[in-house]
C-alpha cells in the first residue's frame, strides 16, 4: 500500500461499557479540539528507545512509524467504528495487539488505498487475525476510483451506489471500502449475490 490509507476499524461487542472503554483508551481530543486516534495509548511506546529505534519498533508492533491520526468515531451499544487516514500503510500489527487486550471482542480493519486501487481487511479475535484483500477497482487518470458500466462508460463509486453485477468481479456489492461493515453492522446488505 501507498500514500493516503482510508482506515475504518469497527469493534463489535455484546459489552457497551466494554466499548466505551476501547474508544477512551484509543481517542484522545487534541489542542485544536480535534478528535484523534492514538496509538501509543493501548501499545505505548518503550521509553527508553532512541529516536530510530522508535521508528523501527512502531513498524513491527502498529505496522506504521506514527502515533496521532484525525479520526472520526461512532459508538453504539454493540459496535465502535473508527474512521481515519495513515500513510503508506494502516495499522495491522496494532490492531493485533489490541485485540490480545480485549479478547471477547471482534476487530476488523478494512484499508483502502486510492493510489493503488486496493482494498484490504484484516479481521478477527484475541490476537488471531485474518487477512483478505485486492484489488477491487479501477483508477482513472486523476486516481479516482471508477468502474466501468455496461456500455463501457467510466462511472464513479459514491456510498450509496449499488454496482451491477459481472462489472466488478462478478458480483454486485456497495462501494468496496463500506461493504464489509455495513454487512457487520446491518446484516446482510441488499444486494444479490
Amino acid at each position: 500500500m501507498s500514500n493516503s490509507i482510508f482506515n475504518t476499524l469497527l469493534v463489535k461487542g455484546k459489552n457497551a461499557d466494554q466499548l466505551a472503554k476501547i474508544k477512551s483508551s484509543i481517542i484522545d481530543i487534541n489542542n485544536e479540539e480535534n478528535i484523534e486516534i492514538v496509538l501509543s495509548k493501548l501499545v505505548p511506546i518503550p521509553p527508553e528507545l532512541e529516536l530510530e529505534d522508535q521508528r523501527r519498533w512502531c513498524e513491527e508492533n502498529w505496522s506504521i512509524r506514527y502515533d496521532r491520526w484525525d479520526a472520526e468515531f461512532e459508538l453504539e451499544t454493540d459496535y465502535l467504528l473508527i474512521r481515519f487516514c495513515t500513510i503508506y500503510s494502516a495499522p495491522w500489527y496494532w490492531v493485533q495487539n489490541i485485540s490480545k487486550q480485549f479478547p471477547a471482542e471482534f476487530f476488523m480493519i478494512t484499508a483502502s488505498s486510492v493510489y493503488d486501487g486496493n482494498c484490504y481487511t484484516f479481521m478477527g479475535r484475541n490476537g488471531a487475525m485474518y487477512e483478505v484483500g485486492g484489488r477491487v477497482f479501477n483508477l482513472d487518470n486523476n486516481r479516482q476510483p471508477i468502474y466501468y458500466d455496461s456500455i463501457g462508460d467510466a462511472r464513479y463509486f459514491n456510498s450509496n451506489e449499488i454496482v451491477p453485477k459481472d462489472l466488478l468481479g462478478g458480483r454486485a456489492f456497495r462501494n468496496p471500502f463500506t461493504l464489509l461493515i455495513d454487512v457487520l453492522l446491518k446484516g446482510n446488505p441488499d444486494v444479490n449475490f
